[in-house]
C-alpha cells in the first residue's frame, strides 16, 4: 500500500513539473513579432486581434516596445535588436505599443516591419477609410533636433526614401502651409518620436 502511495504520488509530481516545463517553455518562445500579412484587397490584417483596456504592464510582460508619452518606457532591448537585425539586411519586425498619459483612447500599435529590404510601417489608429498602402522605404533615420541649448532636445525615427533627410527640414515641412515643402520630404513614415537620450 505504501509502494503505491510513493507511486502515485511521483506521477503526479512528475505531471505537475511537466506542466511547469511546458508552460514556462510555451511563455518562453511565444512568437510575439507581427507577421507580414494581408487579405485578398492587399490591406495589412497584423491588428485584427487587438487587446481591449490593454496596459503598460500587459504590453511590457507580452514582450512588446513601449513607449510612454515621449520616452521608451518598457523593453528596449526588443527594440535594440530590430535595428539591429535590420541593419544587417535580414527580415525581422516588431510591435510598438504608445501610450500617452492625457489620451485615454490608446494605446496605439505600430508594426514595423523589414522586409527583403525595405521597411514597411502599419498604423491601428489608420481609419477604414484611409487604408495604409504597402509603401517601401529604404531607410530607417534617427533625426535629432540641432539645439543644444535644450535640456532634452526632441528626436524623431523616421522612415524615408532620403538618406539626407535631417530634422529641421522634416520639422519645417511638416509646419509649412506650402505644398512644395512637404513635396520635398515626402514620401515618409515617423515611427516614434523621443525626448532626450534613452
Amino acid at each position: 500500500m505504501c509502494f503505491m502511495k510513493k507511486v502515485i504520488t511521483s506521477i503526479v509530481l512528475l505531471l505537475c513539473v511537466g506542466t511547469l516545463i511546458f508552460i514556462f517553455y510555451k511563455t518562453k518562445n511565444k512568437d510575439i513579432s507581427p507577421k507580414f500579412t494581408f487579405d485578398k484587397s492587399e490591406n495589412y490584417t497584423g491588428f485584427s486581434d487587438l487587446p481591449k483596456n490593454y496596459t503598460i504592464e500587459a504590453a511590457e510582460d507580452d514582450g512588446y516596445f513601449v513607449t510612454k508619452d515621449l520616452t521608451f518606457a518598457a523593453n528596449k532591448d526588443v527594440w535594440d535588436k530590430f535595428v539591429k537585425t535590420s541593419s544587417q539586411k535580414e527580415n525581422t519586425s516588431i510591435r510598438i505599443v504608445s501610450f500617452f498619459t492625457e489620451d485615454k483612447k490608446g494605446p496605439y500599435f505600430k508594426d514595423l516591419f523589414y522586409q527583403d529590404g525595405y521597411y514597411y510601417l502599419y498604423d491601428s489608429s489608420a481609419t477604414t477609410e484611409k487604408k495604409e498602402e504597402k509603401v517601401p522605404f529604404s531607410y530607417m533615420l534617427v533625426l535629432k533636433q540641432d539645439l543644444s541649448d535644450y535640456w532634452k532636445p526632441l528626436s524623431m525615427i523616421v522612415l524615408t526614401n532620403d538618406k539626407t533627410l535631417t530634422f529641421e527640414k522634416l520639422d519645417k515641412a511638416m509646419l509649412s502651409c506650402n505644398s512644395e515643402a512637404l513635396k520635398s520630404v515626402w514620401p515618409y513614415r515617423i515611427v516614434t518620436i523621443k525626448k532626450g537620450e534613452n
